[in-house]
Formats: structure tokens, sequence, C-alpha cells
């Protein structure tokens, strides 16, 4: 442990040396708790992270666009219903068929994830929103064949 000597300036502002910065990876616009402890004011860097709230509509929205097959949708539904959420959004989700297995996937995809971007592209879709970072993630934010890859994060800002 090192003891530093810092100056108190105009409003009681402070500089902390560069290598306690350094150190502990504060930088202009960084959050510091400051704790009155029985030997004086301890600062300790705080991290803050963005919460993301959504209506219940949104949530309904993401629930039935996430389903794949019969049964998701069908469990999906159920979920909505239980949530309150007017019967009236439902009548803007449809399920898509599968898509033709003998048409060629645009992208460079493993086989299991090829079905999902080929139904999109023939839902006419114009998002494909996917957490998939491994297989889509260098892919996101482009548009193949009209339909927009991305994540539920950019969809939404």
């Amino acid at each position: 442990m090192s003891i530093e000597t810092i100056k108190v300036g105009k409003r009681g502002t402070i500089v902390i040396p560069a290598r306690l910065r350094r150190n502990y990876a504060i930088e202009e616009g960084s959050l510091l708790n400051a704790e009155s402890c029985e030997d004086g004011v301890f600062l300790r860097p705080v991290a803050a992270l963005s919460i993301e709230m959504y209506t219940p509509e949104r949530k309904a929205e993401f629930l039935l666009n996430s389903a794949i097959t019969r049964e998701d949708y069908i469990w999906a539904t159920k979920e909505v219903s239980k949530m309150g959420i007017d019967k009236e959004i439902l009548a803007n989700i449809q399920i898509t068929p599968k898509a033709d297995p003998s048409l060629p996937c645009p992208l460079d995809l493993p086989a299991k994830d090829r079905p999902v971007l080929m139904a999109a592209i023939s839902a006419r879709a114009d998002y494909l929103i996917t957490g998939d970072l491994k297989h889509f993630g260098k892919y996101f934010g482009q548009t193949i064949e009209g339909v927009k890859i991305c994540t539920a994060r950019d969809y939404l800002l």
C-alpha cells in the first residue's frame, strides 16, 4: 500500500495521481463512491451498468417473435395472455413456414443456422434479430436479400 499526498482545490476537487488512476482504471467520467470511515474518506471505483426496461407489449413481441415451432408459438401466446396483453397484438404476428431446403444459403453459416436465415428471407422479413454472435456476429448490421441482421439491442436503438 502506498500513500500519496494530494491537495484539495476549489469546491473540494482533488487530482488522483496518474499511477493510481491507471492501477484502478479511473478515467475522466469514472464514478467513485466517497465513503466516510474512521480514518477519513475512502474512495472506491463504482461499476455502473445500464439497464434496459421494456414495456409488457415489447416483452410480448419478443416472446412471439422468438417462437420457432408451432409449439413454441402456442406457449408464447399463452404467456402473452398471462401478461394481459391485448389480443390485437397477436394479429400482427405470423408463423413462417420452413424455408425450402433446396434454396442456396447466401452466407457461410453452419447447417443449423441456415434455416433461420432462409426462413427470414422466404418470409420477406425486414429484420433477423439474433444473439448468436458466434455464427451471425460478423454479419451484424448487414442486409442480406432484404433482411437486416442485428441484435435485439441494435434493433431497439
